[in-house]
């Protein structure tokens, strides 16, 4: 089996949508009773989500390039409260 970008980007994809959705839904919401559940559904769609993405990007393995990878580590790992782990993007130097 080959690794590829394309999955990885397809969850990245899926995930900041179901964000926009749920968060969506969570400000709809505001001041109501279906604030909570719209609210549970939101933070265990973010934390579950934030932390196997943010561990598969420090092992490198959610993408096939690693300069991909470097994106989502900075944003996402210092909100789950962890260390940011610098991943060293190599370029192909071109001559």
């Amino acid at each position: 089996m080959r690794r590829s970008d394309r999955p990885g980007l397809i969850y990245l994809g899926c995930w900041l949508g179901l964000l926009a959705i749920t968060g969506t839904l969570v400000m709809l919401s505001m001041g109501t009773w279906r604030m909570i559940p719209a609210l549970l559904i939101y933070s265990g769609l973010f934390a579950v989500s934030a932390y196997a993405l943010s561990h598969e990007c420090a092992h490198e393995t959610a993408f096939q390039t690693r300069c991909i990878a470097a994106i989502p580590m900075p944003v996402i790992t210092p909100i789950r409260g962890s260390k940011v782990k610098t991943i060293r993007c190599i370029m192909p130097r071109f001559r």
